[in-house]
């Protein structure tokens, strides 16, 4: 930054403008990139601005600079002058950075906008951006993008040029690329006809009779576009619905195949798929043509072949042969003398469906079912598959990724999920490397909430899931690990047993190492994600019921237990936050009685403490509001401790009206600061 500022600053000086603009240039061609903001090209770009210019040197000067940074570095002129054409889209500048103690800057200088001097520049930077592009069939390519910023001479002088015999005279595939941004330029403001941005109807209708003179004459490079990506852009209609358009591209689609194979052969149509980005969708426009030669040909090319271009063709071929004639095609396919591994690769291929699997199973011997499973691509389509079938098979065979997408794709279709299917899957996920890489959480956390909505499930089996998925249950996830932390709160032993994987015991000498591994550092991430997302107090039996004796006895317990072990005073910290969550007195304290005495305690400070943080983090996030918001949660705070005080529970009375302080205190600097200030 400081470099960047200290060239900025001499670029003020009409002398250095042209040496600091070649810098700036040098510095930009071999920029690695990042995610900072200042960079060489910024900088370069930000001097030149013509709405803002930040230069005292004059027009000839500032003309003189730009055209030294284009011959010198080509790639980054280019650049500096598209940046500095005029365009629609809003673009912001914080200037330069000005001298400070050298004169560069005249006292009458002025700062901001001269339309004159805006207008002029403007003038000169096209003319270089115009002149580039007429010599260059990329840049103009990259111009004809920003045809609707440019003046209206200048969007003239390339349509003109767009259909002279420079440009006519070019090979298809070399012109194929001008076409194609000439036809997305015209598509864009025929969809927007009445954005400010847009051109005039009739210079969009000189556009598209330049495209008529452009277009190519090869059927191989006119038909491109439908078979690339945004094909919906090219169809886009008021007056015609989705699926009228995809139907008229389905159309259009096969009558271009059938174009192409007329006149070329199945050879070139293949060849043609290589230089489209949907070869599938060539190959189910293949399958649509009613032709023996052509599918035998496939099939005999493609079907052992490797490469990524023919297996898509293959797929769309087979996928559209399979919708149209059925499984009858299928089985008299299955005939041809094949070996097991071209039936299985032929099977792969089909859609992923019921009958496709039984078919795996029927014609394929064990080692080829076997590799068909292993490798098929998973890709539920139907609601009506037999979803429970299908994962079994995946689970045998170690597909525990896709067997989990399987599952949520019948929760997504409403269809009951088999429990002990659930279990098993999810147990196999957690023994599948890099999990959570592989599928998204949000299929695991719905198949763990579908089984704790179970009545009468087996608990144990719960708790070994949650514990195991427990990373996906925490606070800022929409389920939370229910079975483990009832069991919290109702098993005092398994509460210490969490508390010493997070915490060294106060029993142990400090000099002791205890040495770490990939277990223990996982087991204590677990531990302390379920302490501190705990919100079930111990001694609630349900929603609407609390056992005093039970908390106490809890309590008890958890005190004995965590003071033989050495961990008390953590111990106190956590079930202060849990004790939040206690439900309200039935006298109508905020607190039930039994809960507010344990933390009157007269050597309990660790639980009131415990408890009080949690309050305060309860909060979350805030939005600044000049200490009302601040001032309310302190008045509400002193109601609570005054009640506390009327019920005798004093020490427990001292540490909320404590937390009513602290926000006043917090209310107070609110009121004074400034918003802006961090």
């Amino acid at each position: 930054s400081g470099l960047l500022w200290a060239l900025e600053t001499l670029a003020w000086n009409p002398d250095y403008l042209c040496r600091v603009a070649v810098a700036l240039a040098e510095l930009a061609s071999i920029d690695p990139g990042g995610r900072w903001a200042n960079r060489p090209a910024n900088s370069l770009l930000n001097i030149f601005l013509p709405w803002h210019v930040q230069t005292t040197a004059n027009i000839e000067t500032q003309q003189a600079a730009v055209v030294t940074v284009i011959n010198e570095h080509p790639s980054v002129g280019w650049d500096l002058i598209m940046g500095l054409l005029p365009q629609h889209s809003h673009r912001f500048t914080s200037g330069c950075h000005k001298p400070i103690w050298r004169n560069y800057i005249s006292n009458d200088w002025q700062e901001g906008y001269d339309e004159l001097v805006h207008r002029e520049l403007v003038t000169i930077y096209t003319g270089l951006a115009v002149h580039s592009a007429t010599t260059n069939t990329e840049k103009l390519i990259d111009l004809l993008d920003r045809l609707n910023d440019l003046p209206d001479s200048s969007q003239e002088y390339l349509v003109n040029h767009l259909v002279s015999d420079t440009l006519i005279s070019l090979d298809d595939s070399t012109r194929m690329p001008i076409w194609e941004k000439l036809n997305h330029v015209i598509r864009k403001n025929r969809r927007f006809p009445d954005a400010k941005w847009s051109m005039s109807k009739d210079f969009v209708s000189k556009l598209e009779r330049a495209s008529e003179t452009l277009a190519p004459q090869s059927p191989v490079f006119l038909y491109r576009s439908l078979f690339n990506e945004g094909i919906h852009d090219l169809y886009f209609s008021k007056t015609l619905d989705y699926e009228e358009q995809r139907n008229q591209i389905e159309v259009d689609r096969n009558n271009a195949i059938q174009i192409i194979l007329s006149n070329e052969g199945i050879g070139v149509v293949l060849e043609f798929a290589r230089h489209v980005t949907s070869p599938r969708e060539v190959g189910i426009s293949l399958g649509s043509v009613e032709s023996t030669e052509i599918e035998i040909h496939l099939l005999n090319q493609l079907l052992e072949s490797n490469g990524q271009v023919e297996q898509q063709i293959l797929t769309g071929f087979l996928w559209k042969r399979y919708r149209e004639l059925g499984l009858s095609w299928v089985l008299s396919t299955l005939e041809h003398d094949w070996s097991m591994e071209k039936r299985r690769d032929f099977l792969k291929l089909l859609p992923f469906e019921s009958d496709i699997w039984k078919l795996a199973d029927s014609h394929l011997d064990h080692e080829t079912q076997n590799s068909y499973w292993e490798t098929v691509s998973v890709f539920i389509a139907r609601p009506e598959q037999e979803i429970s079938f299908v994962v079994g098979k995946l689970l045998d065979y170690g597909r525990s990724p896709e067997a989990l997408h399987c599952l949520y794709y019948a929760y997504l279709e409403e269809q009951e999920i088999d429990a002990n299917l659930a279990v098993r899957t999810l147990l196999s996920s957690l023994e599948t490397p890099n999990i959570y890489e592989r599928v998204n959480s949000d299929w695991i956390i719905v198949i763990i909430q579908q089984l704790q909505d179970l009545e009468g499930f087996d608990p144990d089996v719960l708790f070994s899931i949650e514990w195991g998925f427990l990373p996906l249950l925490g606070q800022f996830s929409s389920s939370s690990p229910k079975s483990l932390e009832k069991h919290l709160s109702s098993v005092p032993g398994f509460f210490a047993e969490i508390l010493s994987y997070c915490y060294r015991s106060k029993n142990e000498d400090d000099s002791s190492q205890v040495e770490s591994d990939e277990h223990r550092v996982a087991l204590a991430s677990n531990a302390y994600t379920l302490l501190e997302g705990w919100k079930i107090c111990p001694g609630v039996v349900s929603d609407e019921l609390f056992d005093s004796e039970v908390f106490r006895s809890w309590i008890c317990e958890v005190e004995k237990i965590t003071a033989q072990s050495g961990h008390l005073e953590h111990a106190r910290y956590h079930i202060g936050k849990v004790l939040v969550y206690a439900p309200n007195d039935p006298s109508g304290l905020w607190i039930h009685c039994a809960v507010a005495e344990v933390l009157n305690g007269r050597d309990v400070g660790e639980v009131r403490t415990g408890f009080t943080s949690e309050l305060f983090n309860q909060r979350g996030v805030y939005y600044y509001t000049a200490g009302e918001e601040e001032l309310k949660l302190a008045a509400g705070f002193r109601k609570k401790a005054r009640e506390l005080q009327l019920k005798g529970y004093s020490r427990f009375a001292t540490a909320v009206r404590k937390l009513a302080e602290d926000y006043e205190k917090q209310a107070e600097y609110n009121a004074n600061r400034n918003p802006r200030d961090s």
